[in-house]
């Protein structure tokens, strides 16, 4: 998917960008060596982490995990509820 957005224009991708990216917090994240502080993962693999917007819950982790996973954002809570409703599940049993 990256090489996907790297043949786009650097205008579209920063338009892509600053729609799903919250840069702030990116930047907090890296500065805090939270994400993206292993050298062979990032540099040597090409391969990073990304803080998402998530546009209600604030900075909630499981909605960015789930809107990447996903693709979508889940208004409704549809996923957060079926990943609390399998968990809740599998310990019961």
């Amino acid at each position: 998917m990256i090489s996907e957005i790297e043949d786009l224009t650097p205008q579209v991708q920063e338009t892509l960008f600053d729609e799903v990216l919250d840069r702030d917090v990116q930047k907090e994240l890296e500065a805090g060596r939270i994400i993206n502080w292993s050298v062979e993962v990032c540099d040597q693999l090409n391969s990073r982490l990304y803080a998402l917007w998530n546009r209600s819950a604030g900075d909630c982790l499981l909605d960015s995990v789930l809107q990447s996973t996903w693709g979508i954002f889940d208004r409704e809570n549809h996923l957060r509820r079926a990943l609390s409703d399998s968990l809740h599940d599998c310990t019961t049993q």
